[in-house]
């Protein structure tokens, strides 16, 4: 008998028999695993071994051909890549409900938060939301009327509590490999719509209609044993998103959805806008206008003009405080100062400016000899308070005057490329799946969530499995770079607020 008469291979375990060199005594064969009910399935059960690799790849970005060649290079049994596959279609799906179920138990927690705060049960309460598509939509601008994308990610984010919970998510698809090679086979099938269909959308839909998408999470959050109503909604600006929110937020619940801004998107779409309008500053400095220098100082200056308009808005709202009339008056007589301030004329900065106090102003991002020395056009000066108005106008500082961002939902995205990266991998059958595994990491700890998954799949660690002490230090690990991050935010915060030069405002 050979040794490979020995050893069935069953996934990454197997079924083992010993044989004795001297008798050739043959032992009875011993399962090297253990087994897991299959109600109302035909045929050999599932390992244990083989469904806890299929929960440890969905929270990787590994497949089931990344593992086989894992698995090889470590020199251990290789499953097949069909078998792993299924594997992981079934613990997908176990994974998907065990999300669902957790977001839906912290929408119950937030209740119980407004309640024991002496508020109704159904008191709306602030959120964010943002958009991911599975590819860079600049990749084909220009060549399609439509977002250039298959799948769509849409998160919001709850604003109650310092944690900012994720409490509801859509996923778009457009991607079905069944209907695919049935159309390949000459069948005429439709999908979404036929029998094992992954896809939500059609060919021809928009997969960049967020105001759909809007109203998806609206519908989301409204339904269920636990709804819960938004009344503040933060979202970037280049996007409909809050839109079809509100509208279906209003429809279900009668709550209206007051829409703000993202202040860091809102820095930015400034700070680009600058950069592409036509102005053309002089500087006045010894440098020759075709050095580096001066390029330098040139370019440098859509960014420096945002952070002090920036700066110039957390000055009056802190200043004002809920006085908001008063704020955005005292924002919007500043756009003239602040264009004068680069060309250093102060005499506006004392009437208007919170930040320069007409003697001594630094100017961030731009160099030490250009500062004071730019010189605009009066057509230049026209341009630039046209696009100051998109931050510092009376619209823009009543959408931000909350100074609301989507960090928290963009941070999702990050965890999302842990599991189903854009770039380089596009799961039709179990992208969202991969997805909501994503969103468990993040509402709870990488080693919680572990945890949660495995006894949700019907793979539970033993209480003194060597695997607890790792998954603790990855939770001890995630919570000390959490408080590191934020000391941060709040010593960089601290800094700007006490830079910021309060003037009284004439």
């Amino acid at each position: 008998m050979t040794p490979g008469n020995l050893f069935t291979k069953w996934g990454v375990s197997g079924i083992i028999r010993v044989k004795c060199d001297s008798c050739n005594y043959i032992s009875s064969k011993q399962k090297l695993y253990r087994e897991l009910s299959n109600p109302g399935v035909r045929g050999r059960k599932t390992a244990e071994p083989n469904r806890s690799l299929a929960v440890g790849l969905i929270n990787t970005s590994i497949a089931a051909t990344g593992a086989q060649r894992l698995l090889s290079a470590m020199n251990k049994p290789v499953p097949c890549a069909s078998a792993l596959q299924s594997q992981l279609n079934e613990v997908g799906r176990k994974v998907r409900e065990c999300n669902e179920e957790n977001m839906s138990e912290h929408r119950f927690q937030l209740q119980n938060i407004l309640e024991n705060g002496g508020f109704p049960r159904d008191t709306p309460i602030p959120a964010e939301a943002d958009r991911q598509y599975n590819n860079p939509l600049r990749n084909s601008r220009g060549n399609t009327p439509f977002a250039p994308a298959t799948q769509t990610r849409d998160v919001l984010a709850e604003n109650l509590t310092p944690q900012k919970k994720i409490i509801a998510f859509n996923h778009e698809n457009k991607l079905c490999k069944i209907g695919e090679c049935a159309r390949r086979r000459g069948v005429e099938v439709d999908c979404p719509g036929h029998e094992g269909c992954t896809a939500t959308l059609s060919v021809e839909e928009n997969a960049g209609d967020e105001k759909r998408g809007g109203r998806k999470l609206a519908s989301i959050l409204t339904s269920g044993s636990h709804p819960i109503t938004v009344d503040k909604l933060c979202t970037d600006a280049d996007g409909r998103m809050a839109e079809g929110f509100g509208d279906e937020m209003k429809s279900k619940q009668g709550v209206t959805t007051e829409h703000y801004l993202d202040t860091v998107h809102l820095n930015r779409a400034v700070a680009k806008a600058i950069s592409r309008a036509r102005i053309t500053p002089q500087l006045v400095t010894e440098h020759p206008c075709k050095s580096k220098e001066h390029r330098q100082a040139i370019n440098r200056l859509a960014d420096s003009i945002a952070w002090r308009a920036e700066r110039e808005v957390r000055a009056a709202n802190q200043k004002f405080g809920n006085r908001k009339d008063l704020a955005a008056q005292s924002i919007t007589a500043a756009i003239p100062a602040l264009i004068k301030c680069y060309e250093d004329k102060h005499n506006l900065c004392r009437k208007y400016s919170l930040v320069c106090d007409g003697e001594k102003c630094v100017h961030e991002y731009i160099p030490k000899f250009a500062r004071g020395a730019y010189r605009f056009s009066p057509s230049d000066t026209e341009v630039l308070a046209v696009i100051l108005r998109k931050r510092m106008g009376k619209e823009a500082t009543r959408k931000t005057r909350y100074s609301l961002t989507t960090q928290k939902a963009e941070s999702v995205n990050h965890a999302f490329a842990k599991t189903n990266p854009k770039h380089s991998m596009t799961c039709s059958r179990n992208g969202v799946n991969r997805d909501h595994s994503a969103i468990h990491m993040v509402n709870n700890a990488i080693g919680d969530s572990i945890l949660i998954k495995a006894k949700a799949c019907n793979v539970p660690l033993a209480p003194n499995s060597p695997a607890l002490s790792t998954l603790h230090h990855m939770n001890r690990r995630q919570s000390y770079f959490r408080i590191r991050a934020s000391s941060s935010r709040e010593i960089q915060q601290s800094t700007c607020s006490s830079t910021t030069k309060q003037i009284s405002l004439v």
